[in-house]
């Protein structure tokens, strides 16, 4: 994946990530997330919902479910996870097109495995260097503004 390559040292560094996120966030927005097993997909979900006011205890890998639920206010997260469905995975067939105009935050992991060409925030996490590290790039004009504007906070942040 091309794009913007954030190093993630330490998980208070996935959560600085988390929070611009979710400072630029808005409903019916979708996150692709990629990466090896391990690499903080599940991770970075859990900080995301902690960081919206959602109880990060009930972030689990929906491997098995397909699909989990978070409600929030003002925006909930739906979370599915396509490990287990593989490439070609139709929105429509699991239901995920109900939640892009509605008040929920799409996160998708192996997100290269939707069948979906809408706008995206795409987000590849992957060890780096004893830790790890996410590579942001972007579907979608409105989307490329908004990995511009979450590469800027993480910076602002982390320094």
């Amino acid at each position: 994946m091309t794009g913007n390559r954030l190093s993630l040292a330490s998980l208070d560094h996935t959560r600085v990530l988390a929070r611009c996120v979710a400072r630029l966030c808005q409903a019916g927005d979708v996150l692709l997330l990629d990466g090896e097993l391990g690499a903080g997909k599940t991770a970075f979900t859990r900080l995301l919902c902690e960081e919206l006011g959602i109880d990060g205890r009930m972030v689990a890998s929906p491997s098995f479910s397909i699909m989990h639920e978070y409600p929030g206010q003002p925006l909930g997260v739906l979370h599915a996870d396509l490990y287990r469905l593989g490439p070609g995975t139709d929105p429509d067939v699991i239901g995920l097109s109900d939640y892009l105009d509605s008040q929920w935050i799409v996160v998708v992991e192996w997100g290269r495995y939707l069948d979906w060409m809408g706008p995206a925030l795409l987000m590849e996490f992957f060890h780096e260097n004893g830790g790890r590290a996410c590579a942001i790039a972007a579907r979608g004009e409105e989307k490329e503004e908004m990995a511009r504007a979450m590469k800027s906070c993480y910076y602002q942040e982390v320094a």
